[in-house]
């Protein structure tokens, strides 16, 4: 090979390389598209059931925001469903405490054909303790 022709295979191969470790390292860096991103519609909905240490009353003092979920249905105090059972049980024993309503449920749903959410039903979940080993 004479020599011009080592240099521009040496050129087009530097040139390759350059381009492939350019497009990895923009791809890499670059930001992501707002498709990739999360919406706010598929965020999860926080727990509506709220409880706070009370330095002052030196007590748990617990709050209830309206739940995400509208229903012409009447069960009452509704958590979201991103409330865990123990995040309940606590907020129902702060309230019990305090000797005020603590019944809440989280509600039971179903997807219909359609895609739509349903409610079947309500949960309220509480702490067992037997004694049994598990």
């Amino acid at each position: 090979m004479t020599m011009k022709k080592r240099i521009i295979a040496g050129a087009v191969l530097g040139g390759l390389a350059l381009a492939s470790i350019g497009g990895v390292a923009g791809w890499t860096l670059a930001p992501r598209s707002a498709a990739a991103a999360p919406s706010d519609q598929t965020r999860p909905i926080p727990c509506n059931l709220g409880i706070e240490w009370d330095d002052d009353a030196n007590m748990f003092a617990t709050s209830y925001a309206e739940p995400a979920y509208v229903t012409e249905l009447e069960y009452g105090r509704l958590a979201n469903q991103s409330c865990d059972d123990g995040h309940i049980l606590l907020w129902q024993q702060a309230r019990h405490s305090q000797g005020l309503d603590h019944r809440v449920c989280r509600p039971i749903v179903q997807d219909d054909p359609m895609g739509n959410i349903m409610f079947v039903g309500c949960t309220d979940p509480s702490e067992v303790v037997d004694g049994e080993p598990r």
